[in-house]
């Protein structure tokens, strides 16, 4: 292909993204295009099937949804560039430079080649040895077996990346996070972890012999048949220290919960407004309807603690631990959820009743109205009819969430991940 033909193909898929009359969607598949200079180039949504794109300047480019399958980009520079929600799946990174590249929620599963009769011939693995990856941004790829040895991705996002049975031998990863990532029997031998995020990552059968894993957080971490002999543990951390419940405090959960259990007639409604809770173990605890309006719960385990009809908004959540937590009825709005962890938690409408305690039909629901959720891990939780007017979902992760009768108008959903999987 002579340059005169690819800036043709350029214009028209410029044309075709922006609906003007004439613009064809480009498709570059099976093409040569070898040292090109695609730097800054719009190619949302092109066809690259099986192109060789060796040695090229794609840096800067915008290459979101685009159909890449079996691709050789060996040696590219893709600095900066946006691959999100790409279809790489058996493409050649090889040699790469992808310092700052987006890549979320991208495919980099293992391709399978087929012949005429449909028979399997080749499966491609997607190939990242040696590839520059220094704050790139990998949230949510998918990339099970890919080859990724001697690669740096120093200070890179790989949160809730799916990165099973990966080879990560040698590679650089000092400072990247890995918080949810699935690195079930992963290779990790002689690799740089130090000060890596590894909260909550599921590293079952990982090999770790040799790796430095200094000053590495591996809070919550499933480690379950990890081998990690030679590994440099100094300074590593296996568990956060949880900051001690006051006796003022403790002695509110107690009368709450005589409270609750005697519908009002004894006890006293938990009130913590304002209050000082961050890093602190309420885990189980029985909140239901209890005042944390605009209290500090940065950080805190909630873990299966019931708050129904509790009074949460404009409480600071960032990063709390709420797994399987019971919010039906309560009242966030306003409330800081950024990067909770709110897997399997329910948040539905009570039914309401009368004073002879029977149904009276109505019911109230969970508000979550502009409230912040950005980066939220909400896997498999339950917020059918709930209020999430003008809320941020932005990058939340929305796998098998229930979303049925939720009120969104106004909702930020950029980058959310897997929206289509969410039960709606």
């Amino acid at each position: 292909m002579v340059p005169q033909e690819l800036i043709e193909i350029l214009k028209r898929h410029e044309d075709w993204l922006l609906e003007r009359p004439g613009g064809v969607r480009a498709n570059l598949a099976l093409l040569d295009v070898r040292g090109f200079d695609l730097s800054s180039c719009a190619l949302r949504s092109a066809k690259l099937v099986g192109a060789d794109v060796e040695a090229s300047d794609v840096s800067n480019a915008d290459l979101r949804e685009i159909d890449a399958f079996g691709a050789n980009f060996a040696r590219v520079d893709l600095t900066n560039s946006d691959l999100s929600r790409a279809d790489l799946r058996g493409v050649n990174f090889r040699g790469a430079k992808m310092n700052g590249t987006i890549l979320r929620d991208a495919d980099l599963r293992p391709g399978t080649l087929l012949n005429g009769d449909g028979d399997d011939v080749r499966t491609l693995t997607s190939n990242l040895v040696a590839a520059e990856l220094d704050r790139a941004d990998l949230a949510g790829v998918s990339m099970p077996g890919a080859n990724l040895a001697d690669a740096s991705l120093v200070d890179a996002d790989c949160r809730g990346a799916l990165m099973s049975g990966c080879t990560f031998d040698g590679a650089r990863l000092a400072g990247t996070n890995f918080a949810q990532a699935n690195l079930v029997g992963a290779r990790l031998r002689q690799a740089d972890l130090r000060g890596a995020d590894l909260r909550g990552a599921h590293l079952t059968d990982s090999d770790l012999s040799g790796a430095d894993l200094t000053n590495a957080d591996l809070t919550g971490a499933v480690t379950v048949g990890a081998d990690m002999r030679g590994a440099k543990t100094a300074g590593i951390i296996f568990s956060r220290g949880r900051n001690p419940i006051s006796e003022q405090v403790m002695s509110q959960l107690e009368a709450h919960q005589i409270w609750v259990a005697t519908n009002g007639e004894r006890g006293e409604r938990c009130n913590l407004e304002d209050a000082e809770l961050r890093d602190m173990d309420l885990a189980k605890a029985l909140l239901d309807g209890a005042n944390l309006k605009g209290a500090d719960l940065r950080g805190t385990d909630l873990s299966g603690t019931r708050l129904t009809m509790a009074d949460l908004s404009g409480a600071n959540l960032e990063g709390a631990m709420m797994v399987g937590v019971v919010l039906d009825g309560a009242n966030l709005r306003g409330a800081n959820l950024t990067a909770v962890n709110m897997r399997e938690a329910r948040c539905v409408p009570v039914s309401l009743m009368n004073s002879h305690g029977k149904p009276t039909g109505r019911a109230w629901a969970a508000n979550l109205s502009c409230s912040n959720l950005t980066d939220a891990q909400l896997q498999g939780a339950d917020l059918s009819g709930s209020n999430l007017i003008d809320a941020n979902l932005e990058g939340a992760d929305l796998r098998g969430t229930d979303l049925t009768d939720v009120r969104i108008a106004g909702t930020e959903l950029n980058r959310v991940r897997a929206i289509d999987e969410a039960v709606a």
